[in-house]
């Protein structure tokens, strides 16, 4: 199935600045495109900040999700005539006579055919759409009931990739785009689920307007989210904590909105029942980071994560053999002790956590000690050691709060 032609004129523009891009150090030779992988997912764990997009791997991105739904022997015939017209320019800039380009298994056109496709090529750049008018097309192709999944799916591929920018994600609303994609978040496919979450999940990050535009049109957003966050479906449910965590990071009111209805024991049990796959530690990662985000915005919310199974979870966290699941549950309890409500150091010490703090304590220097033996070095830092000093400044921190507390206890 072919793209619409106006998606075309977006895979013409894209190949010719691929070519500017790489040709620049080969002047006369072969050139070529440049080889294409799959789209990258988000970097691990690194949401917190919403980085300004790489052109480049965008345009790579899509580039990609537009040849597979292009016709080939015209993308080749716009490749070919784009390598031309950069090559002829260049030859023109130097005063170099023109020396007759590759021909990539095709004769060589004469000089006046050769501009008259360049020509052609050029004023076909010049109508290229706009994104705006690209994502109108994708709403376009997602509200057609007889698209298929595979379609949908790379349909919603292009929509993420043309929502990285806050403009145009802030456009969504007026071009009609949230509706088809949070449908799709109870889509019978689970790629779909996961891809129309992800989508939700990078037009809301560190983007206030976007975040109220689709609280309006769908109050119930947090309720659909939730619901991923209960999938079976490994993928589907880290991106729907990818989309819950892009909404409630920072933001004090849609974190109260979130945990109204029920969010906290979401992530809670999230953290606390194994997954039989590897994505287990991903997700109770990603869990456990949604859930410091919303700890962060409002001091207020203290005994709500004492009320619950908070306490337990991060302690549970801390018997997971990963080292860096382990740095951030402590971290967790960190944050908990600095904030000196007195009923924190009852309610760790009332899930035993001094005793598994002084277990992982003991595993951990010996970690340590066996790798200094390893590497001869006694002195030896390592993030193995960071993770042993943050477990023994978590144990002083409760020795020292549940001392004061027994101070005033006698008071």
């Amino acid at each position: 199935v072919f793209m619409r032609p106006r998606l075309l004129l977006l895979v013409a523009f894209l190949v010719l600045n691929v070519f500017v891009c790489t040709s620049g150090g080969s002047q006369g030779g072969g050139g070529g495109m440049v080889p294409l992988g799959d789209p990258a997912e988000e970097a691990s764990d690194q949401e917190k900040v919403k980085q300004k997009p790489d052109p480049n791997e965008s345009m790579e991105k899509l580039l990609h999700w537009a040849i597979e739904n292009s016709d080939h022997q015209a993308l080749r015939d716009g490749a070919v005539q784009a390598q031309r017209e950069q090559q002829q320019q260049q030859q023109q800039q130097s005063g170099e006579a023109q020396a007759p380009a590759p021909e990539m298994g095709q004769d060589v056109l004469p000089p006046d055919e050769r501009r008259a496709r360049v020509q052609e090529l050029s004023s076909m750049m010049n109508s290229q759409p706009s994104e705006t008018e690209l994502i109108k097309e994708v709403v376009a192709m997602l509200e057609d009931p007889e698209l298929s999944s595979e379609d949908t799916l790379q349909a919603l591929e292009a929509l993420q990739v043309l929502v990285e920018p806050i403009d145009n994600a802030n456009d969504m609303k007026v071009l009609g785009a949230i509706s088809p994609v949070v449908d799709l978040l109870k889509a019978e496919e689970g790629t779909l689920r996961a891809a129309a979450a992800y989508v939700v999940g990078t037009a809301a990050s560190n983007n206030p307007r976007f975040q109220l535009d689709l609280l309006e049109v769908y109050p119930d957003i947090f309720s659909r989210l939730r619901q991923l966050l209960l999938d079976s479906d490994d993928e589907v449910c880290n991106k729907g904590l990818y989309a819950v965590g892009s909404l409630v990071r920072n933001q004090r009111d849609l974190s109260h909105t979130f945990l109204a209805g029920g969010g906290l024991g979401h992530l809670e049990s999230l953290m606390l029942i194994p997954r039989a796959s590897q994505a287990d530690v991903r997700i109770k990662r990603k869990a456990l980071s949604v859930a410091m985000d919303i700890f962060q915005v409002d001091d207020g919310l203290v005994p709500l994560f004492l009320g619950g199974n908070f306490p337990q979870a991060l302690l549970q966290l801390l018997q997971v053999p990963n080292l860096d699941l382990q740095e951030k549950a402590l971290g967790g309890l960190q944050a908990l002790l600095h904030s000196r409500h007195e009923p924190v150091v009852q309610a760790l010490r009332a899930n035993r956590a001094e005793e598994s703090l002084m277990k992982l304590q003991s595993q951990l220097a010996g970690d340590v000690r066996a790798q200094q033996a390893e590497s001869g070095d006694d002195d030896s830092e390592s993030y193995l050691s960071d993770v042993l000093h943050l477990c023994s400044s978590v144990l002083g921190m409760m020795a020292q709060q549940s001392g004061q507390s027994a101070e005033r206890t006698e008071l």
